[in-house]
This record gives C-alpha cells, sequence and structure tokens, in this order.
C-alpha cells in the first residue's frame, strides 16, 4: 500500500541539478499502459506537479526559476516513475512502490539517474531485419491496443531511415539543413507580445486526452498518452 507524503521543499529545488536538454539525448523505455496497482501512486504524482505548476502562474511573485523547476518535474515524471523493471511480478511491483516512495520523499535527481542508467543511450535500429522487426512488434502493440489504422501504416508506410553513419551524414548535410538561417527573423517576430495570454478550453483539453490514439510512441521524456489519461479520470 502506498504512502501518499507530499515531497519536501527542497525537491523542487534539486530540479536545478537536471539538465533538460542533456536528459533527453537518452532514450527511455516507459510503461505504455500503467498497472492498476500503481494508477493511484502516479495519479498522486501528477496531481502534486501539476498543483505545484497551476501555482507557480498563478502566484504574482513567482520567478522563471520556480516556473522551470515544476516543467522540468511534469516532463520527467514518467521517467521517474514508470520506467520498465528488469524484475517482474512481485518483485517489479516492490520496485514501482520503492520509486514512489523516494518520490515522496524527494529523491528527484536520483530517480531520474536511475533511468538513464538502467536503459542508457536508445540504439536505434541498424539493419533491415532489425527495422522489419521493430515495425512488426510495434504493429502488434497497436493492434492489441485497438489501433488498427496505426497497425497498418507501421507495415505498409515509409519505412524509417537506418540509424548509421550515412543517415547521420545525410541529416547533417549543410546543403539540405542549413546550419543558420537563410533570412534572418524580423525583430517584430522576435520581440512579439501576444494582446492576451493563451487560454485554453479545459472541456476541449479534457476530450483531447480522452480521445487520444493508444499505443503511440513516448515523448522525449516518457510521457505516453495513456499516462495523461489516468490524471483525468
Amino acid at each position: 500500500r502506498q504512502v501518499l507524503t507530499r515531497p519536501p521543499a527542497a525537491a523542487w529545488s534539486s530540479m536545478d541539478r537536471i539538465d533538460l536538454q542533456e536528459e533527453y539525448r537518452y532514450r527511455t523505455d516507459t510503461l505504455q499502459n500503467i498497472p492498476r496497482f500503481l494508477r493511484a501512486a502516479v495519479r498522486y504524482a501528477y496531481t502534486v506537479v501539476l498543483e505545484e505548476l497551476r501555482l507557480a502562474y498563478l502566484r504574482p511573485d513567482t520567478d522563471d526559476e520556480q516556473k522551470s523547476r515544476a516543467w522540468k518535474a511534469f516532463l520527467l515524471l514518467p521517467r521517474m516513475l514508470l520506467h520498465r523493471t528488469a524484475s517482474r511480478g512481485s518483485e517489479g511491483e516492490r520496485e514501482y512502490a520503492e520509486r514512489f516512495r523516494r518520490f515522496c520523499i524527494g529523491q528527484w535527481p536520483v530517480l531520474v539517474t536511475d533511468a538513464r542508467r538502467q536503459w542508457g543511450a536508445h540504439r536505434a535500429p541498424h539493419s533491415h531485419q532489425e527495422i522489419q522487426a521493430s515495425n512488426r512488434a510495434r504493429a502488434c502493440n497497436w493492434v492489441r491496443s485497438g489501433e488498427l489504422s496505426a497497425a497498418r501504416q507501421a507495415l505498409v508506410g515509409q519505412q524509417r531511415a537506418p540509424g548509421n553513419d550515412r543517415t547521420l551524414d545525410e541529416l547533417r548535410d549543410p546543403q539540405r539543413r542549413p546550419p543558420e538561417p537563410l533570412v534572418p527573423l524580423s525583430p517584430e517576430v522576435l520581440q512579439h507580445v501576444p494582446a492576451r495570454p493563451v487560454e485554453i478550453d479545459r472541456v476541449r483539453l479534457l476530450q483531447n486526452v480522452r480521445s487520444a490514439p493508444r499505443g503511440k510512441s513516448a515523448a522525449l521524456g516518457g510521457t505516453r498518452y495513456e499516462h495523461l489519461k489516468v490524471v483525468v479520470e
């Protein structure tokens, strides 16, 4: 049984030690679907982080540093709690429970480091056979999720480029991808300030989250649509 304890104030300042850009260089394999025994813990963790993020924008004295800390916590939460365990069954459950305990006592950089250490840098499929096997696995996962259109696309759509030096060289080709902008941005664009803040329609936001397709790849931080659906339950 998980104990719901709010993280200490030091947990937020510990986000200063995390370089988000550096973390995004590493791919973390997060759970596609959150197990029933873990849903309450994940929902609570998201609630804590989202409340802090909301308050950061409501407080008149909040600086950008506090907002940045809350955003980091939100973006890295799945990486902290939901990266896959090496163990299965009851031992795996105990590992997820231990992560949640560490989240509650504020050991957030430790959780982020553990996720990186366990899985390391993501290796893209290299050979044609590896790419085909990866596509078949993705298609099977989408079929199990009921996303038949996505499964079909994985099998018959345009193939991904192999993760080798030739692909990297083509992506870095300065003729196709100029290292500098061809036309400088005008000062009006760079200094633009909207007449009023962007307003997000609450009803439409919830509808979009609930209707988002399942089985999609995770974002850089590990967030999946299935994780966000737990938040709006």
